[in-house]
């Protein structure tokens, strides 16, 4: 569901969990994902375009993909490395979170989304028993951050002021 080359691939209490990689200059066309979830770029760059509104990505940025949505990806000059977690609809009624997420893609460069993401990453790369508590809570607290997130910027864009002030 991710589209890249799978480096490792697992599923932790109802979570899809994969590092996955892309080839420079690859190009892919409309499609839409079938879960909710967060894409930290550990390597590269590339750029995520939903109707009128594209997000570039490097690395630490932290993308949240809606599902359904449609969009396209271009990557760049280089190869594409990306840590992907994707949040199933049975796991997010679970955990009572549905309501936290909308429709909306958001891309945070560098914040606190991008540690929390690299802290799930070395979860699921460690083996002990405690990992997969650790990995569920972390996965909450990203969907928490990225809800206030969410609703500071109406439809994934940055607040008004601050697109006046770039302009």
């Amino acid at each position: 569901d991710y589209h890249g080359e799978s480096i490792v691939s697992g599923v932790v209490k109802g979570l899809l969990l994969a590092e996955a990689s892309y080839a420079p200059r690859t190009e892919l066309s409309q499609h839409s994902h079938r879960h909710d979830g967060f894409c930290l770029v550990l390597e590269g760059r590339s750029t995520e375009t939903y109707g009128t509104t594209a997000f570039e990505c490097e690395p630490w940025s932290v993308k949240f993909q809606p599902a359904g949505e449609w969009h396209t990806d271009v990557y760049g000059s280089e190869p594409v490395r990306c840590f992907i977690v994707q949040l199933r609809s049975e796991w997010l009624t679970r955990m009572e979170a549905t309501h936290l997420l909308r429709d909306s893609p958001l891309v945070d460069k560098g914040g606190d989304s991008a540690r929390l993401m690299m802290r799930l990453r070395a979860q699921f790369q460690s083996v002990d028993e405690e990992s997969p508590l650790l990995i569920e809570g972390l996965a909450l607290q990203l969907i928490a951050e990225t809800s206030r997130s969410l609703r500071k910027r109406p439809n994934g864009k940055p607040p008004l002021w601050l697109r006046r002030a770039k302009e």
